[in-house]
């Protein structure tokens, strides 16, 4: 599933999950739990920052959701009840199927994957980034 969420959300839905000592996996930030007060999680987030978030419809529906009905029932101020959440189907895409167009892509494009492979590596300071219609075509199995 695809929704926003500010960098306070995600802090406050990871903190929920800690608290229930429910285990969950994530990338693109980081999340310390301090030494002086084991057990509370900060993120690396921009608190007010909206950041676009994919996760299972499982996790979802049954985490997620349930989270933020626990949180509106016991916690005022909490991230999670300030607003209502709705997510949309993200497309399915794995890392198999988004590699395999990006270079076929780059060959029918007749670009050398060396070439390729060696400006990525030496990008300083800057992502690379996908081809803007990655979505459209990663999804596309056995073109």
């Amino acid at each position: 599933m695809r929704t926003e969420l500010t960098g306070a959300e995600i802090e406050a839905y990871l903190r929920a999950l800690g608290e229930r000592q429910d285990q969950t996996s994530w990338s693109g930030f980081k999340v310390v739990s301090g030494a002086a007060n084991p057990g509370r999680l900060a993120t690396d987030l921009e608190p007010a920052r909206s950041y676009t978030v994919i996760m299972p419809a499982k996790e979802w529906d049954t985490r997620f959701l349930r989270m933020v009905e626990n949180a509106r029932k016991s916690s005022r101020g909490n991230p999670l009840t300030a607003r209502p959440f709705a997510a949309t189907p993200a497309p399915t895409v794995s890392f198999t199927v988004a590699m395999r167009n990006y270079v076929e892509q780059l060959t029918a494009a007749k670009q050398s994957l060396k070439a390729e492979a060696d400006r990525l590596s030496t990008a300083t300071g800057a992502r690379p980034t996908a081809p803007a219609d990655w979505a459209a075509t990663a999804g596309q199995a056995g073109r």
